[in-house]
């Protein structure tokens, strides 16, 4: 009980903004490409963070142009804590659809996600983030790994 009344032990909620690398294998295409990802985090609990976010990348299909998704997901992690760094594991569920269609890419697909991650509080406003994803697409028919890294802002009053 004292350690979640502690402001060290508080969990925090922010903004991420991040990029990274984006392996692909997604209706018989493969190839790495960049992708980046807003996360929006809202603490529930000392351990627990749900979490709105969303990806963008780029992937070649295996005939015609470059196609460019964008994921919405949900996600339920749980948080741990090492003094100023949070290591995570978490879960959810999205959605990835084309920005724009291209031939025989004209569906959007449900998907399912696991991730895993470190974020590094440096002050009470900002912070460091790297994070591990792997996405299950039209489960589970194609799938992307991410490998992303970025900052944390956290508003107002929020921060440790």
């Amino acid at each position: 009980m004292l350690a979640a009344s502690t402001p060290a032990a508080r969990a925090q909620g922010g903004a991420t903004f991040s990029g990274g690398a984006v392996r692909y294998h997604m209706q018989g295409a493969e190839g790495t490409t960049w992708g980046l990802a807003g996360r929006f985090e809202f603490p529930v609990r000392l351990y627990t963070i749900v979490e709105l976010g969303v990806t963008y990348f780029r992937w070649q299909p295996v005939s015609g142009g470059k196609v460019s998704y964008v994921v919405p997901e949900l996600t339920a992690e749980v948080q741990g804590y090492l003094g100023r760094l949070r290591p995570y594991v978490g879960s959810g569920l999205g959605w990835a659809a084309p920005m724009r269609r291209a031939p025989g890419v004209t569906q959007d697909f449900f998907s399912v996600h696991a991730a895993g991650g470190l974020r590094y509080y440096l002050s009470r406003r900002w912070g460091l983030r790297s994070e591990f994803r792997v996405r299950s697409i039209d489960p589970w028919h194609g799938y992307t790994a991410d490998l992303t890294f970025g900052f944390i802002q956290i508003p107002g009053d929020r921060g440790f």
